[in-house]
Formats: structure tokens, sequence, C-alpha cells
């Protein structure tokens, strides 16, 4: 057996081999190089996490994001034909100089945010626990549980409702001619069981108490399927894993709250369920297809697709309007488009799927759906965004290095916040499942999502009452 030291040094050796391969595929643009270089570099960060799962969980689930939307393209033609996969799975034919550039914008992504989570990531302040079974913490517990359960219903038949219209007129449909005949206040409550959620997990509750919780939010991901939207499926298992990992080291127990046996059945079950998320495609397209000898392989190469939205951004972007930023454009068009301002200012309602809203608004991923596939646009498609395109487009190399350290800093900080009160806890629960699309969504979103009035309702709600209550306790 190696030393620690000794095996410290050989992993760094191993470090500095893949990104020197990686660099000189760079400079000779050699596909292979560059491929085996950023595979390298991925197997490392791996190893890295798996070493203490339970204390790196948040980034170990990140790179799995990573890779399944964003590497899985990139990688597989490199070592796999993939003529022999499903049709309908994008397959741009990218010059070897966007080429050069999806494999560099990815290796910078790995690197950045590895670079980000390792300078802030703090071993000693992971044994600190400062949230303790409080009278505060105990309301929060049971009023947001109560409210997980009334508003549990209102979310279920909102997700249903979009199922039926996809079973009945198709994908598309639900981009274009979807219309919610439930009223207002439906779609307000149905908003309460995402946001609260994560409040009454942070709490900390016993297994028994948060197990009814769970699964209940993992049904309305499972139902999600019926709408062909897998990312919901995948990001809503995603986050409960994660949140396992975080309580074996918070308050565990008697037993850890995933233990071998439950990473085995996890091992275990990931291909199958790949696979059967690769069959939704069929829902998508609204037609047939040939199956592929090999299903697996086609769920990472399918999934992958989002990397294309940085090889676009490059070959598109001259055709983006100037003055546009797209790395902060959700706060932008919310203030542009919202009822206030659109009350007193005359503003517009967000038209989506439209010209006016490619071109006027901050939206990149609709913008560049406009620019290389207008028809698909118009038609209620779109190609996805990534956070690593929206970037590159607004401060170059410089932007695919800011906002992956931006994301390492919060992925290393979220499990520290967990040890904290619980509102900022929540905050971390609520920010990390939005970090974890963010390879095929905006960059904005882990910030973005707080600045809802739904969340501020729960949140101002949760607050006052568990406050008052114990007010009126202490009173007594």
């Amino acid at each position: 057996m190696l030393k620690k030291s000794s095996r410290n040094i050989l992993v760094l050796c191993i470090f500095l081999l893949v990104t020197t391969i990686f660099f000189v595929g760079v400079k000779l643009e050699d596909q292979t190089l560059m491929g085996g270089g950023l595979l390298g570099l991925f197997g490392y960060l791996m190893y890295y996490c798996l070493k203490e799962i339970n204390a790196h969980i948040t980034l170990f689930v990140f790179f799995v994001s990573f890779f399944t939307f964003l590497m899985g393209r990139m990688i597989i033609p490199l070592f796999y034909d993939t003529s022999d996969l499903l049709f309908d799975i994008g397959g741009a034919d990218f010059s070897i100089r966007t080429l050069t550039h999806m494999y560099l914008c990815l290796f910078l992504s790995l690197l950045l945010t590895f670079v980000g989570y390792l300078f802030f990531f703090s071993k000693k302040e992971l044994n600190v626990v400062k949230i303790c079974d409080s009278k505060v913490l105990r309301r929060v517990r049971v009023y947001s549980k109560f409210i997980l359960y009334f508003s549990y219903p209102f979310a279920l038949i909102q997700i249903l409702e979009k199922v039926y219209l996809v079973l009945t007129n198709g994908y598309v449909a639900l981009y274009i001619d979807f219309e919610s005949h439930l009223p207002y206040f439906f779609a307000l409550i149905a908003g309460w069981f995402f946001n609260t959620i994560y409040i009454f997990l942070a709490t900390l509750p016993s297994k028994s108490d948060a197990k009814i919780p769970i699964v209940l939010y993992l049904s309305i991901a499972t139902i999600s399927i019926g709408t062909g939207q897998r990312g919901s499926f995948v990001l809503g298992y995603l986050f409960i894993i994660m949140y396992l990992f975080i309580r074996n080291t918070l308050q565990p127990g008697n037993s850890p709250w995933i233990g071998r046996k439950g990473i085995i059945r996890l091992l275990v079950a990931a291909p199958f369920l790949m696979v059967f998320l690769f069959l939704m495609l069929y829902i998508r397209t609204d037609r047939d297809s040939s199956f592929s000898s090999n299903l697996l392989m086609s769920f990472f190469y399918q999934q992958g697709v989002s990397a294309e939205v940085i090889g676009y951004g490059l070959d598109y972007e001259k055709n983006f309007p100037k003055g546009k930023v797209y790395l902060i454009g959700d706060f932008t068009d919310y203030f542009r488009h919202n009822i206030f301002s659109r009350l007193f200012f005359g503003a517009k309602a967000v038209e989506p799927q439209t010209a006016e809203h490619a071109l006027e608004d901050n939206n990149f991923d609709s913008a560049l759906t406009y620019f290389v596939k207008p028809n698909l646009y118009l038609e209620g498609g779109g190609l996805g965004g990534c956070y690593i395109a929206e970037g590159y487009k607004d401060l170059g190399y410089f932007g695919v290095c800011l906002t992956s350290l931006i994301y390492g800093i919060l992925l290393a900080k979220i499990p520290l916040w967990c040890r904290k009160n619980v509102w900022i806890s929540s905050v971390g629960l609520a920010m990390f499942s939005q970090i974890i699309f963010a390879p095929r969504a905006h960059f904005i979103k882990p910030f973005y999502i707080f600045i809802s009035i739904n969340v501020m309702i729960v949140y101002l709600f949760l607050y006052l009452v568990s406050k008052k209550q114990t007010e009126s306790y202490n009173s007594k």
C-alpha cells in the first residue's frame, strides 16, 4: 500500500499529466487527445469526491449532472460508433475550431468549479452543527409539513393537467397550446409545495418524519415524466440523493440515512433508469423510430445534446443583438415584464416562442434556437440553455471561468449552510436544486428563484407564525 503522501503525489502527477495531454490536444486540434484529457480530468475529480462521498456529495452530484448533460455527447463518439444510436438526437456537424472551443469550455468549467470548491470547502466546519432543536425550529417543521400536505393535491392536479395535454396532443403542445384551465389560486398553492419542501428538510426532521414528504416530492418528479420533461425527474431524484448523504453527517442518529446497501441499490438501478428515461424520447418526438441496440449509450449521447448549445453559441455569436446581458437575463426580463411594469409602464407580458421574445428579451436559449432552427423555435421547440454558453457569450472564456468558479464556491458552501439556522439551510438546498440543472439551464436560476412572490409568501408566513407562536408560549 502506498503511503498517504506518496499517494497524493501520484494523484497530482496524474492530474498534471491529463492537463498536459488536454492542452497538447488543443494546440494540435486533436479530438482524441482533448477528449482523453477531459475524461482524465473528470476521472480525477470523481476520485476526489468518492474518497469522502458524504463530505463532497454536492460536488459529486453536480459532476454527475455535468457528465450527463454535457460530456457524453463529446466523449462517446471517440470510443463508440454513434451511427447505431437513435436518429433524433441532434448530431450537429461542427468544424474542428468549434469542437476545440467546446472541449476547452468543458475543461475550464470542470477545472474552475473544482478550484472554487477546493478553496472554500472546509472539512473542519463540517463537524460544526449550529442548528439545535429549538422551539422555533419545531414550529417551522410543524407548519411547513402542514403546508406540504395541504398543497400537495394542488401540485398533483397541476402536473396531471400537463400530462393529459401531452398524452392527447403531443409534447410540443405543452409549449404551443397549453393554457391552464385551473383557477389562479391552484397555481399559487401548488407553488407552495415546491417552495416549502426545502424549508421542511432544512429543519432536520427524523427519518420517520421525513419519509412521507420525500415520497410526495418524488411522486411529483416521477409523474412529470408523463409530460416528456425528463429533466424534472432527474433533478428531483438527484436532489434527494444529495440530501440523504448530507444527513449522514447531520444528526445521523443510530443509522445512516443512506448506507452501503442503499448505494449498491442506486448503482444497480441507475442503468435501468437511464434506459427508461431514454425511451421517453418517443413521447417527445411524436413519431416512430427504430431502436438502437445500445439504449444505455444512447441515453448519454442524447442527453449530452446540451454540449451543442456551446458550439452553436460560438458559431452564431455574431447573430445575437448587441447590448444584451444573458447571464442575468432572468432578472432583467422579470423587471421588464412583471405585473407592475405592465400596470404602470405599459409593458407587455412575455410572449414565448415569438421572434420578439428571441430578439428583444435577454433569454439566451430562445435567441439561439431562433437563429439556429427558427422553424423548430416557432413551433414550440428549443435547444435548451447552458450556463457555460451564457458565460462565454457575455464575457468570453473569462465568463466560463467566472460562472464555474461561483458554482464551485456555492457547492462548497451549501453543506456548511446546512449546519446553520433553518433559513440559511433552506436557501442552500433550494439553490442546489437549481445548480445541478445548470448544465442545461440559465446561470442565474439559483439566485432568481428567490424573487418569486410565492417564495416570499412562504418564507414570511413561516417566519412570522413560528416566531409569534414561540413568543406566545414564552409569555405564559
